[in-house]
């Protein structure tokens, strides 16, 4: 009983020397990392979607009914936080498709409503927002798709471009 206790504690210690090991807690993003996602219908008769998630990874989300489109004004919902491991793969995505070098607007002038996405990051002393309208910007689809897979299935962010 004794061996087996010895191999288990110092299995555990050796696995978090290992390369890679628990990295997924340690953060990789900076102390200042913010986003702000808005996401949903570009017509005026619809709703969208609003996330703002801190620099501690505690947020909230609301939605922004049609009613109140003009004035921006936004309904409180819920809370939310993000793991670190959930803000490391936002982050990881923000870095990969090189977002704070993508245009700010991206907007196919052919479909008259649709669907849009807006970002605003904050990171390593940089803010960058970053609005697409009906297409495609994989810098911004990215990291809506990381940041949906570490919210709750209740807070997602949806718009054309990502939707199956």
């Amino acid at each position: 009983m004794r061996k087996m206790t010895v191999a288990v504690v110092l299995t555990g210690v050796l696995s978090g020397l290992l390369p890679g090991a628990g990295m997924s807690e340690v953060p990789v993003y900076p102390a200042d990392f913010e986003i702000v996602a808005l996401a949903g219908g570009a017509a005026p008769w619809t709703s969208y979607l609003g996330v703002v998630i801190d620099t501690t990874g505690v947020g909230s989300w609301c939605r922004v009914d049609e009613a109140d489109r003009g004035s921006g004004t936004c309904t409180a919902t819920g809370s939310v936080t993000l793991s670190v491991a959930g803000r490391n793969a936002v982050w990881s995505a923000i870095q990969d498709q090189g977002y704070f070098g993508l245009a700010p607007t991206h907007f196919d002038p052919g479909v008259g409503d649709g669907s849009f996405v807006e970002l605003r990051v904050t990171g390593g002393g940089a803010t960058h927002v970053v609005r697409t309208q009906n297409t495609a910007v994989a810098g911004v689809d990215s990291v809506v798709v990381a940041l949906n897979a570490a919210l709750p299935d209740s807070v997602q962010l949806s718009y054309n471009e990502i939707m199956p």
